[in-house]
């Protein structure tokens, strides 16, 4: 059975390798992974960190979510529904659907600061007791590159 990094390097250009999250994921999901049931990535873009997480946890039902209809797919354990993630009443509703026994969200979504707050706030209750909830990208808390992900001039907001 491959560890979680082994995995990742079958994934050419997988962003999780290159900001460094691997170590800590092999970490934060090794000790859960034949246990998982349902994991829920927020932020799907290429497919394949979703992917990656469908073929690590062999038990588990892998739901995603993205605004890009080109992202929709359903097949071998993996569901991506198109949605806003800063429309409440779609993720709640989504998240309905899922349950409220998600083992692990992952939320890459559009690493802006109110969306990060929004989604914590409405999904953690979704998390089962002892799950995981992981907020990537919260360096976009501060301006990344030229862009702006709405950090107030005094850092007030900020993730």
């Amino acid at each position: 059975m491959k560890s979680f990094s082994e995995l990742a390097n079958e994934y050419a250009k997988l962003d999780k390798r290159s900001v460094g999250y691997l170590p800590l994921y092999e970490m934060l999901f090794t000790p859960i992974r034949m246990e998982a049931k349902k994991i829920l990535e927020i932020g799907v873009q290429s497919g394949k960190s979703i992917t990656l997480l469908r073929d690590f946890f062999e038990n588990a039902q892998i739901h995603g979510w993205d605004i890009d209809p080109s992202c929709r797919r359903n097949d071998n354990r993996i569901s991506i529904d198109i949605l806003n993630h800063d429309n409440k009443c779609d993720v709640i509703s989504n998240l309905e659907k899922i349950g409220n026994d998600i083992d692990i969200i992952i939320d890459d979504g559009s690493h802006r600061m109110n969306s990060q707050q929004c989604l914590l706030a409405w999904c953690l209750k979704y998390v089962k007791s002892g799950g995981i909830y992981v907020t990537e990208d919260i360096g976009t808390s501060f301006h990344v590159m030229g862009k702006n992900y709405g950090l107030n001039h005094n850092g007030s907001n900020s993730t």
